[in-house]
């Protein structure tokens, strides 16, 4: 290395927009350095020079099977190569291997092999999707990212080719998912934040709750997360379908839903299951009918009783 040539000089390449923004123009066959720097042979590179992908969707956690790789990588090193490619501003973006560069930090190594790739934002983004969606444990909101940053940059190559393609359906033959099942997950990385959290948690379902939510306006979402904050009160699934509705409903008159429609919403059911009367028909037969008594005709019997007991109120 040169005296006056920083570490990351080597990587340098030129300019891209930025990754998946709204103005995003880059070309499939973009050039993204001056000499064609992507290898099939592993190099030995600086962890400091590689960076994650950006907007990765991916959790890199401390837990218990980031401790055995941590212990895998100081008795045999980093075995599986990282895959990079070369980024504008220098150094090189991680699009595979990300654990393995967070454990080979931990283990205290300075430098990790490296397979370097020249790939467009699109082809990068498909790889990084598809070298982690198989892993056994995967959070919905790992998915429901994934599956849109993958469909975007399958309708954009699309679109670039004149080719129709069935996003949907073909993630969903990768992963086993019905083109259903896909859309509803990319659906759900609408929801914000505090709410995409719960459900990781499993504090709400992830479909019949999360779902009717994504729906919802980003502003109307934060006022329903803060309507939980203060009444430490989740909408049911059957809420969660009204508020849907009355959003979709309210959002055509240019209205959006508030703090109050979601309180009336939410309380009325409320009140209703602090209302419903639930009798045990099992505990009700057996102290006052015979075995062979159906339902209904217990039924005729308790309405029966219950008339005679309200007229002698009245009189």
């Amino acid at each position: 290395m040169k005296n006056n040539e920083r570490p990351a000089d080597k990587f340098k390449v030129k300019g891209i927009n930025e990754l998946f923004g709204e103005d995003f123009t880059n070309s499939e066959d973009e050039v993204l350095g001056s000499e064609n720097t992507s290898s099939s042979e592993p190099t030995e590179v600086e962890i400091e020079l590689l960076q994650s992908f950006k907007n990765h969707p991916f959790k890199v956690i401390d837990d218990e099977h980031m401790d055995e790789l941590v212990k895998s990588i100081k008795e045999n090193g980093v075995i599986n190569p990282v895959i990079a490619r070369p980024i504008p501003e220098g150094g090189l973006e991680i699009i595979s291997g990300h654990r393995r560069t967070h454990a080979a930090k931990l283990a205290g190594l300075s430098k990790v092999p490296v397979v370097i790739k020249d790939l467009s934002d699109d082809d990068a983004a498909i790889i990084m999707v598809d070298s982690n969606i198989q892993r056994e444990e995967i959070l919905p909101s790992e998915k429901a990212y994934a599956f849109r940053i993958k469909m975007d940059a399958m309708n954009r190559k699309g679109q670039k080719s004149d080719i129709k393609v069935n996003s949907a359906k073909e993630i969903g033959e990768q992963t086993g998912d019905s083109e259903r099942q896909v859309n509803r997950y990319i659906r759900l990385s609408y929801l914000i934040p505090e709410f995409m959290n719960l459900i990781d948690l499993k504090k709400i379902s992830t479909f019949t709750v999360g779902l009717p939510i994504a729906y919802l306006k980003e502003s109307e979402q934060i006022i329903l997360y803060s309507f939980y904050a203060d009444k430490a009160l989740l909408p049911t699934s059957a809420q969660a379908e009204s508020l849907k509705k009355l959003a979709s409903e309210k959002n055509k008159n240019g209205e959006e839903l508030d703090y109050e429609d979601i309180k009336n919403i939410i309380f009325v059911e409320k009140e209703k299951k602090k209302t419903a009367i639930k009798i045990d028909t099992k505990k009700v037969k057996k102290e006052f009918f015979s075995e062979d008594t159906s339902v209904e005709e217990m039924e005729k019997v308790i309405y029966r009783l219950l008339s005679e007991w309200k007229n002698s109120k009245e009189n």
